[in-house]
């Protein structure tokens, strides 16, 4: 900042409230470790509001208060957060491993590196690989059976090569799988998130209905996460970041009690994991402890 003038700032981030919402969620584990997201994992309770990501977002406030963090943070989305990286507005960006292939091929910017996600008090996190499941899906209905599984078939085959690797979107989940990635930093994305990817217990392994169990608590929400309140609390629209984020996470909880007692097939005990501690991996032997 001195030898710009103030015209190169350290951090540049975006404000999407999805974003918001994951980046303090991550580092707020640092704080807060039983719960990796939305639920505490050693009480069973669904947990929107912890003490880490309250912490946190105070943090990416101050950052932007004292001008380490570049104003525009604020008012624009990932696209120009990193045109203004990749121009060297920022020394910084904070972002996901799909990143690489925007700076590289769509900026034409190659001289850049990564490193772990800070936290407020340098504490190891969760990096979470993937908060949301994408899915193909086909009509119950459809008279082409014989075509989807050749096209499932094919995808099994090719697509962890063809759009993870190839593409340096992410890591693929399959195991051995060869290719060619666009940017000679996914190397070191690779390596530094499989040191970060810790596993943490997963309900729907334990109990596959809780997939959609949970997917009938969001229907129930107006507001499904934290990463607006964030923002509004970042430019000034929200004042008491605390007050709104227990206002959300008692919507949630009244949300998850009301779809527990309509659900029969899903009960409390399957958001309990006594035989788990926060930074050591959860194996899949331990969810066999537990039934």
């Amino acid at each position: 900042m001195e030898k710009s003038g103030g015209a190169i700032y350290p951090l540049v981030w975006n404000n999407p409230g999805w974003a918001n919402d994951q980046l303090v969620s991550m580092m707020g584990t640092a704080i807060s470790p039983e719960t990796p997201w939305r639920h505490d994992f050693t009480k069973g309770v669904p947990t929107l509001y912890t003490q880490g990501k309250l912490e946190s977002a105070y943090w990416l406030k101050d950052m932007l208060d004292k001008g380490i963090m570049a104003p525009e943070s604020v008012e624009i989305g990932l696209g120009e957060a990193e045109a203004i990286f990749a121009i060297g507005g920022s020394a910084f960006l904070f972002s996901g491993d799909w990143v690489g292939r925007q700076l590289s091929i769509e900026n034409d910017f190659e001289n850049w590196g990564v490193a772990p996600l800070p936290t407020k008090d340098g504490k190891p996190y969760y990096y979470r690989a993937g908060s949301e499941a994408s899915s193909i899906q086909v009509s119950n209905n459809t008279e082409h059976w014989e075509e989807v599984k050749i096209f499932l078939e094919y995808a099994i085959e090719h697509f962890h090569r063809e759009v993870y690797v190839n593409t340096g979107a992410g890591i693929p989940a399959k195991m051995n799988v060869e290719g060619n990635p666009p940017f000679e930093q996914a190397a070191d994305i690779s390596e530094l998130q499989e040191q970060l990817v810790i596993p943490v217990p997963k309900p729907g392994e334990l109990n596959p209905a809780t997939i959609q169990f949970e997917r009938d608590v969001v229907a129930k929400l107006e507001v499904p996460g934290i990463g607006d309140a964030i923002v509004g609390y970042l430019t000034g629209n929200i004042t008491d970041l605390e007050a709104e984020l227990e206002k959300l996470n008692q919507a949630y909880s009244d949300a998850f009690f009301e779809v527990l007692e309509e659900n029969s097939e899903v009960s409390q005990d399957d958001y309990i994991y006594p035989n788990w501690e926060p930074f050591v991996p959860f194996t899949n032997d331990m969810y066999d402890e537990l039934r």
